[in-house]
C-alpha cells in the first residue's frame, strides 16, 4: 500500500496494484540470474508486505554505507585506526549523490537528509584522521568534499587553512580564507568568525 501511495498515487487501485505487480516481475528480470539463487524479493500474500531478500547473491549500497560509517566513527576520534578509515573510505566511495534524486515525497526527503549528515560524519572524521597521521593531501581532499556539500562550514574552512600551513602551502591557505570570506558574504551577508580572521593574519604574517 506505502509502495502504491508513494509511486501510483495518481492511478485507481486496481491499475496501481498492476503497475506494482508489473515492476517486480521487471526488476527480477533484471536483477535475478539464471541460477537458482533465491528471489531478490519476498512478497507475503498475508500481510501484503514486500522485502529484499538478503539470501539472494544481491546486496544493498545504502545498507552497506551506512553500516561501513558506524563502524568507521565507532570510538573516540583519537582512537581511530588505519581499519576504520578504510571502513568510511568504501563507504565514501558508496556514496554517489542524493537518495532518489528528484523525488521531494516527505519520507524520501528526511531519508535522503539522514544519508547526506552520515556523509559528511564520515568524510569529517577522515579529514581529521588523516591530519592526525600526516596525510595532509587526503584530509585536504576530504575538507574540500566536505565543503562541496556544504560550504559554510566555516569551521572547515579553518581545517584546510591550517592543513595547508602544515603541507607548507602558505598561498592556498590565504586562498582558503578569500574562499570562506566570500562564500559567507554572498550567503550569508557576514564576515568570518574572528577566530577565522586571526588565523588568515597568523598566516600572512608567516615568513614565505
Amino acid at each position: 500500500d506505502v509502495l502504491i501511495s508513494q509511486l501510483w498515487h495518481d492511478h485507481d487501485e486496481k491499475q496501481a496494484r498492476r503497475c506494482l505487480s508489473t515492476t517486480l516481475w521487471r526488476l527480477r528480470q533484471g536483477l535475478e540470474s539464471e541460477t537458482n539463487h533465491p528471489d531478490v524479493f519476498i512478497a507475503t500474500a498475508v500481510t501484503g508486505e514486500i522485502a529484499f531478500n538478503f539470501e539472494s547473491e544481491h546486496w544493498i549500497d545504502a545498507i552497506a554505507f551506512e553500516a561501513n560509517v558506524l563502524q568507521g566513527t565507532a570510538g573516540p576520534l583519537e582512537e581511530m585506526d588505519a581499519t576504520q578509515a578504510q571502513l568510511l573510505e568504501e563507504a565514501r566511495q558508496l556514496y554517489r549523490g542524493d537518495l532518489l534524486e528528484g523525488n521531494y515525497s516527505d519520507w524520501v526527503i528526511q531519508e535522503r537528509e539522514r544519508l547526506n549528515l552520515l556523509y559528511l560524519k564520515c568524510l569529517t572524521r577522515l579529514m581529521h584522521y588523516y591530519e592526525r597521521v600526516g596525510r595532509y593531501d587526503d584530509s585536504i581532499s576530504c575538507g574540500q568534499a566536505i565543503l562541496g556539500v556544504d560550504p559554510l562550514r566555516e569551521q572547515v574552512h579553518r581545517h584546510l587553512m591550517r592543513t595547508y600551513m602544515k603541507s607548507g602551502q602558505r598561498a592556498l591557505a590565504a586562498q582558503q580564507y578569500k574562499v570562506c570570506e566570500d562564500v559567507l558574504a554572498k550567503e550569508l551577508a557576514i564576515l568570518p568568525m574572528v577566530e577565522t580572521q586571526m588565523l588568515c593574519a597568523q598566516i600572512c604574517a608567516t615568513a614565505v
